[in-house]
């Protein structure tokens, strides 16, 4: 959705966030965290490529400047994806790809909120969203389906079901011409 706003990431407003959340700054341990009720304000992240490793350090310590522990911890794809479809995490690095006729309902419909191993993951429900759901399949104009879109994807962003991380801001695509090309290149989806 093009009105949805650019969140950046502001830790004197994440401090406020957490005092608000009762966590307090004051509560800070020798470590450099939030404790309350005994307990260190820990998030774990698992993660499969040694590769992401560069990126989620940096996270690692603009979270620790505001007193929240993150723990990397190296999973296989496998114990991911269990914890992924067991709702077992508390947060995960995620990357989303679209479909060529995008349909919302099993990512987002409050149906599957409750049950494991589906692709509402956050196990996101709002009454308006299960409204476009159920109206989509039959939308047969392509602008009504594009609009609808817009609105859950608007919806969800104010929600914060999910947070933009660090991407490379290319895509590399490489052919070698040694024998000539195919009549047509690969691309996102096939066109003829």
């Amino acid at each position: 959705n093009p009105d949805n706003p650019l969140i950046r990431y502001d830790p004197d407003e994440a401090i406020d966030f957490l005092e608000e959340a009762g966590w307090s700054q004051a509560s800070i341990n020798d470590e450099g965290y939030m404790v309350r009720d005994g307990k260190v304000f820990e998030i774990t992240l698992p993660y499969t490529s040694k590769s992401g490793e560069r990126i989620y350090t940096i996270f690692q310590e603009d979270l620790k400047e505001v007193g929240i522990k993150l723990k990397l911890k190296q999973v296989t794809w496998a114990t991911l994806i269990k914890d992924l479809g067991d709702r077992t995490f508390d947060i995960l690095p995620m990357a989303f790809t679209g479909l060529i006729f995008p349909n919302p309902e099993s990512s987002m419909h409050s149906k599957f909120a409750d049950q494991k191993n589906n692709n509402n993951i956050w196990g996101f429900k709002n009454k308006r969203v299960d409204e476009i759901c159920d109206k989509y399949p039959s939308m047969f104009d392509l602008n009504e389906r594009i609009e609808a879109v817009k609105e859950i994807d608007g919806i969800a962003c104010r929600e914060q079901l999910w947070c933009f991380g660090w991407y490379a801001p290319h895509t590399r695509i490489l052919y070698w011409n040694k024998f000539g090309f195919p009549k047509y290149l690969f691309s996102r989806f096939e066109k003829r």
